[in-house]
């Protein structure tokens, strides 16, 4: 795809083996990429969050081929993880499906995680990580801040909170609580007035950082108890600007030109519109204007000279209260600068690098993808050198130009962006200029590479419909855009989609280069060694497997242990032998939901007395990924807006929306009692009995005997004619389940039923429990019956106890001598996306209103580059958005757009 050009004479080898040695490490290690086109940006409660990844080679972006699993993670807005998954990966393509309950994960922010193993040797800042929002979708929220006083500390802040298809919420008691990433700061209980109004002072500590606060309001309303919304408090205060000066090289240095970048955020971390002058300290005269082009980013140029400081004095704008000084960098006496000119119109990039007397000679290096695909020793023989590199050599995306000296330290950086326009071309074409409700609609998609040939690839597409789902089209981050721009920068960028067709606009052109120059920038200060290679302390897992080691007494490995796993279901016994240093490894495993192994080592004298089993578990990472100050579709920062009556028009004219006119009637819903993280085969909650947490931390210390003896009083021990006890719910015998797990299927022979559950009994407390559930009637037994017992078994003769304890790794009592209970994550396995198909005498019983209309996460272009889907409209009407993703598998990527009309009949 891309080639490498070399510009060393012979007496510099040892610089040519650097980089022949750099990319030979990296084209055997490849590092990989990974993109998830999920079917919305943001979800309401009890949502469907659907996804394809894309796993991919980072140097050629073709499927990768070093990594067979894939981690997915949701974690919330205290870092959290709330759940993560393993998926199956063929092809470096893996799609699956996460059910957003919501008991398990509350309105708020969060964010999506994949990463491979083998990404885990290339730092955080290579995983996938995307935020989204978890809305109440009963709820619309508005509000504005005001600063009381000069301090910054206390804000008034005006809320507004209004319901589908009403008024707003009238007279409603709420709990409002106020934290930012570390601690709450207050807690208020208020009443919303008749047009569900309400008034609070947040008084904001020092040291508190602004940018990290979080709202929570919650109903008190009886029976509407659930009802909870989070999201960032964004204040409204333009007191706290900060504006960062990059220089192009990373320094300024006497005597030479410079271009300076900058960029303005608020107090909130978000960019803000600024005009300023710049001075000579000690001189009045000004030396310059400025002013940001976008997203509060801009440049000026500047020779300075040493012994001199320079200052900005910025303009009031934007509701400052004053004009706000800031000083440049530091002047260097010595020194080199690197200047680049790439412009939007040439073919070749412009390249001068200036230098002090007394400065050094240094390498030039272009690398793109981790791959140096240029590299010189520019001869310098004054004090400037102009040069040409085509930009033929680079691939699309980021190219990273470096100045390297004889210490191999990298001395400048700078980032620049390279368009072939050689993203495949996505068409959607549609049956029909305007659909209606229900109404069957056909797609034809057709792709191309860049000389308009077909092109046959792996693609997925989403349909949404925009009131539901929103459609934040320049938050919408593409895979083309991602993979060549965003995934290469520090931080978040606003507006991403903003610079997804920059080719076709000289100011988005040179915005996007300001974005490098500033987000892209970084001050290496001769420190940073350039890394040939690097330690990779993760393997590429290929395949699930579990792997371990035995060995003796003294900690010395067994070789040739027999080494038996047992797995239930499915029911499996698997033998192997270890190896001459005691290792062990199982492949052509398929982990399902709830898996559990049972390994058992022996020695040579086919014992397994002082034989000791390791096993590799996975250890997950942790990440430390801050989160961007970003509001939810259904909260307005400006509530004048909000309150003009527009989209409350919408939503009352299309919230509620049924054929012919129809309301569906407010059903009032009793809770049930839930156990989190519960392993019920029915569901958290569906039993006959159910002691949840609340119940169980009132009786202390007491045993796990202690609270089924004293909660479910029909429980009795019975003994049959040998003597053996066991325990029975009446006349059902009772089997007892720990997270999932049958105890009964590793008790030992021989020993009494009775006393087996006694130890399990005695060893738990009520502290160390979250939930313990009772099956007892055929309906919530049967399923256990299946899992567990023999499938033809009466389920009126079994009744099944399933506790759920804090730690959630099943019944450990205390590992045995020669035995590991294993219990994997599982392998989540996609499902089928739910598409309804409708006929013209169908008749309408429940109103569709769905936010995702389709979802089909893998659909293959033929040789003529075309692809046929349908699928049916909702009874909502408005704008459907149509997003497709993909690749051609060779290392082009291509993204599409669209949108449909429905209307009513």
């Amino acid at each position: 795809m891309f080639t490498s050009v070399f510009a060393f004479s012979q007496d510099k080898s040892n610089l040519k083996n650097l980089v022949y040695s750099s990319n030979q490490f990296v084209q055997e290690n490849p590092a990989e990429k990974i993109y998830l086109h999920t079917n919305q940006s943001d979800y309401n409660l009890n949502d469907t969050l659907w996804f394809k990844a894309y796993i991919l080679n980072a140097n050629y972006l073709t499927p990768s081929i070093k990594s067979g699993i894939l981690y997915v993670e949701i974690a919330n807005d205290s870092n959290f993880v709330m759940k993560r998954w393993m998926l199956p990966v063929a092809n470096g393509i893996s799609f699956g499906q996460f059910f957003l309950d919501g008991n398990e994960y509350p309105t708020g922010r969060y964010i999506l995680r994949a990463y491979t193993n083998w990404m885990r040797n290339f730092g955080e800042a290579t995983l996938f990580q995307k935020t989204f929002n978890i809305n109440n979708q009963d709820w619309l929220v508005a509000y504005n801040s005001k600063l009381e006083d000069s301090t910054g500390n206390k804000y008034s802040v005006d809320l507004n909170i209004k319901k589908f298809g009403s008024d707003g919420i009238i007279l409603n008691d709420l709990e409002l609580s106020l934290r930012d990433d570390k601690r709450r700061l207050q807690k208020n209980k208020l009443r919303t007035d008749v047009t569900g109004n309400v008034n609070f002072t947040a008084n904001i500590p020092d040291k508190v950082n602004k940018q990290k606060l979080v709202l929570s309001i919650k109903s008190l309303k009886k029976g509407d108890e659930n009802k909870i919304s989070n999201f960032p408090l964004l204040l409204n205060s333009n007191l706290d600007i900060d504006l960062q000066f990059m220089p192009e090289s990373g320094e300024l240095v006497n005597g030479i030109k410079s271009k300076i970048a900058f960029k303005a955020i608020n107090s909130l971390g978000l960019s803000t519109s600024v005009a300023g002058e710049l001075y000579e300290e000690g001189n009045s005269k000004k030396i310059l204007d400025f002013s940001s082009s976008h997203n509060g980013i801009g440049y000026f140029y500047l020779q300075p000279s040493s012994g001199k400081k320079y200052y900005v004095l910025l303009k009031p704008s934007n509701g400052a209260p004053s004009k706000e000084i800031f000083s440049l960098p530091e002047i260097k006496d010595e020194g080199c600068v690197l200047q680049v000119d790439n412009s939007l119109d040439s073919d070749s990039l412009l390249v001068r690098i200036s230098k002090s007397k007394n400065s050094p000679d240094y390498c030039f290096l272009a690398k793109a993808r981790d791959i140096i695909c240029y590299a010189s020793m520019p001869s310098i023989a004054g004090k400037q050198l102009d040069f040409k590199i085509s930009k033929s050599l680079f691939p699309t995306g980021i190219t990273a130009l470096l100045l390297v000296n004889q210490q191999k330290q990298i001395v400048i950086q700078r980032l620049v962006y390279i368009d072939h326009q050689d993203n495949l071309k996505i068409e959607v074409s549609n049956d029909k200029n305007i659909y209606y409700q229900r109404d069957s609609v056909g797609l034809t998609i057709k792709v191309s590479d860049k000389h308009g040939k077909p092109v046959s690839g792996s693609f997925s597409l989403a349909v949404t419909d925009d009131f539901f789902a929103g459609n934040d089209s320049l938050n919408y981050q593409a895979i083309t855009t991602y993979m060549n721009l965003s995934s290469h920068l520090k931080g978040e960028i606003e507006n991403i989609n903003y610079y997804s067709d920059v080719t076709n606009n000289k100011i988005k052109w040179q915005n996007l280069d300001n974005l490098l120059l500033s987000q892209g920038w970084v001050n290496y200060a001769m420190d940073k060694t350039f890394a040939v290679k690097r330690k990779l302390n993760f393997e590429a897992e290929k395949e699930f497997e579990i792997k371990g080691k035995v060995s003796n007494a003294f900690n010395k490995p067994i070789a040739n242990s027999d080494i038996v796993l047992l797995s239930k279901k499915p029911f499996e016994i698997l033998e192997t032998t270890s190896d001459s240093l005691g290792r062990f490894v199982y492949k052509n495993i398929f982990p399902r939901d709830s898996a559990i192994f049972f390994i058992q080592a022996k020695n040579k004298h086919n014992k397994s007395f002082n034989v000791g089993i390791e096993v590799e578990e996975f250890n997950p990472p942790v990440f430390t990924k801050e989160f961007p100050a970003e509001i939810p579709w259904n909260v307005y920062i400006n509530k004048n807006e909000f309150l003009n009556g527009k989209d409350q028009l919408a939503l009352n004219n299309n919230r509620n929306l049924l054929l012919k006119g129809n309301m569906l009637k407010e059903v009032s819903v009793t809770a049930k009692k839930m156990v989190k993280d519960s392993k019920n085969l029915n569901g958290p909650g569906e039993a006959d009995l159910v002691l949840d947490e609340k119940v169980i931390q009132k009786e202390g210390k007491a045993t796990l005997g202690d609270l089924i003896r004293k909660k479910i009083p029909e429980i009795t021990l019975r003994y049959n004619k040998t003597g053996h006890g066991s325990y029975s719910i009446n006349s059902q015998k009772l089997h007892l389940i720990i997270d999932g797990v049958d105890v009964e299927f590793f008790k030992p022979e021989g020993v009494d039923l009775s006393t087996y559950f006694n130890d399990y009994f005695n060893y738990y407390d009520a502290e160390d429990i979250k939930g313990i559930e009772l099956m007892k009637s055929p309906g919530y037994v049967v399923k256990y019956v299946i899992e567990y017992r023999n499938p033809l078994d009466y389920p009126i003769e079994h009744a099944f106890l399933e506790v759920t304890t804090r730690g959630g790794v099943g019944p450990f009592l205390k590992k045995a001598v020669g035995t590991y209970l294993f219990k994997p994550m599982a392998f989540s396995l996609p499902k089928q996306f739910y598409s309804p198909k409708y006929q013209l005498s169908t008749k309408v019983s429940i109103a569709d209103l769905r936010s995702t209309i389709f979802w089909e996460p893998n659909f293959i272009t033929d040789k003529d580059g075309i692809a046929k889907l349908s699928f049916f409209t909702s009874d909502h009407v408005g704008n459907y958005s149509i997003h497709i993703e993909g690749d051609d598998l060779q290392g082009y990527l291509g993204s599409g757009k669209s949108h449909i009309l429905v209307k009513k009949d």
